[in-house]
């Protein structure tokens, strides 16, 4: 490759990087900052990118901060420790200073073509992915639920103020419109809501202590829920996806699922389970997306590069025989899968994260670099270009994107 196109590779390759939401850097071996990409500039910090390289991390994020017990004072540091034994090392960490709550990721830099003796070689990757949007939804849904938990025991003893708010969270389940059902680590049903009740034609004194959640869902959804569903909350700490609910009278009512996996202690305790019955437009926006899948697929097929498409929650639609042939997978091994399904744990929660990113993204557009596994056997590096699927409402409806193997470039 002559000077030009490396020149050409280089440029888009920064520009990928720049156009990603998180905040990523290079850091040498003394802990100081090599390069940053725009995030820095995005996350109004007061610092240029310009800037950035030859601070510290912490003088990068934390202007000012004075703090010597400050986390990121001996972030290098601590980091070093971990990868000296491993490749890489993940922390979820609530930042004082910013008032956010970031999920952070560093990485061995795959190793140079040749060794340089620089003593500002780049020792580790660091990407900084700012959740606290995500943490704070999720609070706002656990915490309520928790408070149903029964105590044996513990009942009478409870004070006033306690059982008033155990009362007021209860009412306001009792009148949520939707399915809400709790289920301990066993999946045996302890609290089903009125409209849960209604919706599966169970009376509103019927006891459904013991009953198995499995019981409320048809043949094809209660295998889903056992063997990927409430594995992957118990795993991931939620799940969401669709789901079809059995009714006493034989009746199935498709529907939006949410699961959320609730652990004390470091053990699973319980699950909590919302449903939401799609509505005549939501099945006629899902007809009308299985058509745009199947016209995609049409022309996608005709294309050399890997392409594929998911809806909203983040389940592979379809995709071209590329995409099937890179990963090492047939189509029917693919559609209705979800990453966590295909691919390794790392790589799944990465593209994962940037589907979600991307679904509420103003712009609808992403291009960014990461790495997948081949079919061969080898991890390759990629670009992923990413654009969201809307619905007739404008609502985010899924992703379609390509992948473009670069491994022969680098």
């Amino acid at each position: 490759m002559d000077m030009q196109s490396l020149e050409r590779v280089k440029q888009q390759w920064e520009c990928a990087v720049d156009s990603m939401p998180q905040f990523i850097c290079l850091l040498a071996r003394d802990g100081r900052v090599l390069r940053a990409n725009r995030t820095v500039e995005q996350w109004k910090l007061g610092i240029d990118i310009k800037d950035a390289g030859g601070n510290y991390l912490h003088a990068v994020l934390h202007r000012g901060c004075e703090n010597s017990r400050c986390y990121l004072t001996h972030f290098a540091d601590r980091v070093a420790a971990v990868l000296a034994s491993s490749k890489h090392v993940n922390c979820n960490v609530w930042d004082p200073v910013l008032k956010r709550q970031f999920l952070i990721r560093a990485h061995k830099p795959m190793p140079p073509q040749q060794e340089r003796a620089s003593l500002n070689e780049v020792f580790a990757v660091v990407t900084i992915d700012d959740v606290t949007e995500l943490r704070a939804i999720e609070k706002e849904f656990i915490e309520p639920t928790l408070a149903l938990k029964p105590r044996a025991g513990q009942q009478r003893r409870r004070p006033n103020d306690a059982e008033q708010v155990h009362s007021r969270v209860i009412d306001a389940l009792n009148n949520t419109p939707s399915f809400f059902a709790m289920a301990d680590a066993g999946a045996a049903l302890y609290y089903l809501n009125p409209a849960g009740r209604a919706l599966l034609g169970l009376g509103s004194e019927e006891d459904v202590q013991g009953m198995r959640l499995v019981a409320c869902y048809a043949t094809r959804a209660s295998e889903q829920l056992m063997k990927s569903a409430l594995p992957t909350a118990a795993r991931e700490g939620i799940w969401s996806g669709e789901s079809v609910l059995l009714a006493r009278d034989g009746s199935e009512i498709r529907t939006t699922s949410l699961i959320i996996a609730h652990h004390c202690g470091g053990q699973l305790a319980s699950y909590s389970v919302q449903e939401r019955a799609m509505t005549e437009q939501l099945k006629a926006e899902e007809d009308a997306q299985m058509k745009s899948s199947a016209f995609a697929d049409s022309w996608s097929e005709a294309m050399p590069l890997p392409v594929f498409h998911k809806d909203g929650a983040g389940r592979y639609t379809g995709c071209n025989s590329a995409f099937a042939r890179f990963i090492g997978r047939s189509k029917d091994e693919i559609v209705g899968k979800t990453e966590l399904e295909l691919s390794p744990q790392d790589f799944a929660m990465d593209y994962r994260d940037k589907d979600l990113d991307l679904l509420h993204d103003p712009i609808g557009k992403l291009a960014y670099a990461s790495s997948v596994a081949h079919a061969d056997g080898t991890v390759r590096n990629v670009i992923f270009h990413k654009a969201r699927l809307t619905d007739s409402a404008g609502n985010p409806a899924g992703i379609v994107g390509v992948i473009t193997d670069i491994t022969g470039l680098k």
